[in-house]
């Protein structure tokens, strides 16, 4: 069967701005054409910004399987339904399973300047991208959009925004190696361990651990350790950290203090809703801090949520003395469960929860005359967000509450 006109001038039009590096160009054919070629080579999206005046009609990506240090070029289609009067510019997001900054934005100037575009032309923006050399993950997703300035334009379909006036493209396949997301086992207690951070209780002693955390972008252990340990009963979830700490920081008192700035173990859990989440943090000092999240990552922060949540910490050395070697800190946890959103009482054997456990270590730069106040950071986590912001909801793992030991559906 012979393809209609306006699908020939299509097809011609995608394989022109695929061999000519960055061509952007106005498309040969209606919007009809543009779709049916993006059904066939690439992903449809059709979605509008602007309260419905483009329509961003969808991409083909080549290759279809990015290599790592390779190129990966992408042709979008874009559709005016009404004339704007300023000059937008295209943005091109990556995220590396759910992380930022692993692959180079791809934002480019629109040919012909959006202020050229009338109603019912289709328009061809190309980008294109190199891969690093090193990619852990299976996939990368896209997130476009149109810019000037500090400002984008407004994403119309609440389903395809992600939070950040970004659409939601979707995900071209590279041939990386992806990490796996663990699983961990947590055991049901008899008897409550006392929370008083010295994990000499019995009840500590049967619980399996976490050992051993890796860098936050996921290229090696951490440079100082963290153990973990959780059991739970009916009501109550019982965690506990050991801290390996050559420099014991911790200044702040209160809670609620932003004490992520220096020294913290930190738990985050998804129970709720889609991006629905609970973050949970303490100090060496056994102060703590508490916040809710919902419909994603960072977003809807509720600082006044307070869990039922209760930290005692013990130091290993002197706390906030650069001067000394300290060995590190202990911190246990008593969490009512009833206080978490999205979780009811008694609790289950065999209920799954996405969480992730995290550390945040500073210590003083230590120079050829002593130590001096220039802090180093090490951020590391049980599952490694592969960026420095330990809010990627895609990298959580899994724990599943156990009855007793054997008790759990390995992956």
């Amino acid at each position: 069967m012979n393809k209609p006109a306006g699908l020939k001038y299509a097809v011609a039009a995608t394989l022109l701005a695929l061999c000519a590096c960055r061509q952007n160009a106005r498309f040969h054919g209606d919007a009809n054409a543009a779709l049916a070629l993006i059904a066939r080579d690439g992903q449809v999206v059709d979605t509008t910004l602007g309260g419905g005046s483009v329509r961003y009609l969808g991409y083909v990506a080549m290759p279809a399987l990015g290599a790592p240090g390779g190129k990966l070029g992408i042709v979008h289609y874009w559709a005016c339904e009404r004339a704007l009067d300023r000059d937008y510019q295209v943005f091109v997001h990556f995220l590396l399973e759910g992380a930022s900054g692993w692959v180079k934005n791809g934002d480019h100037q629109p040919e012909p300047a959006l202020s050229a575009w009338r109603p019912g032309d289709v328009i061809v923006t190309h980008s294109e991208v190199k891969l690093p050399d090193y990619l852990p993950g299976a996939q990368v997703e896209l997130r476009v959009g149109l810019f000037a300035g500090e400002q984008r334009l407004s994403v119309d379909d609440a389903l395809r925004d992600d939070g950040s006036r970004r659409v939601r493209a979707g995900r071209l396949a590279v041939a990386g190696t992806a990490l796996p997301r663990p699983t961990y086992a947590a055991r049901r207690v008899s008897k409550p361990p006392v929370i008083d951070g010295l994990l000499e209780d019995e009840a500590w002693k049967g619980l399996p651990g976490i050992e051993g955390f890796t860098k936050s972008r996921g290229d090696g252990p951490a440079r100082v350790q963290t153990n973990v340990v959780a059991g739970w009963d009916d009501t109550t979830l019982y965690v506990a950290f050991t801290a390996r700490d050559p420099d014991i920081r911790a200044t702040m008192t209160k809670h609620d203090e932003p004490i992520y700035r220096e020294e913290t173990v930190e738990m985050f859990i998804a129970t709720g809703g889609p991006g629905d989440y609970i973050e949970l943090q303490s100090s060496p000092r056994g102060v703590t801090f508490d916040a809710a999240f919902t419909g994603g990552a960072r977003r809807n922060m509720k600082v006044g949520y307070d869990a039922d949540f209760t930290a005692a910490c013990v130091a290993k050395g002197s706390i906030n003395d650069p001067t000394d070697q300290d060995d590190g800190w202990s911190c246990e946890w008593r969490v009512g469960l009833a206080s978490i959103p999205g979780v009811t009482v008694p609790m289950t054997a065999g209920t799954r929860w996405g969480v992730n456990f995290f550390r945040v270590g500073k210590d003083a730069a230590r120079l050829a005359g002593g130590a001096d106040d220039r802090l180093t950071g090490d951020e590391s986590a049980w599952s490694p967000p592969l960026m420095g912001d330990f809010h990627n909801l895609d990298r959580f793992g899994t724990l599943v509450f156990q009855a007793r030991v054997g008790d759990v559906e390995h992956p």
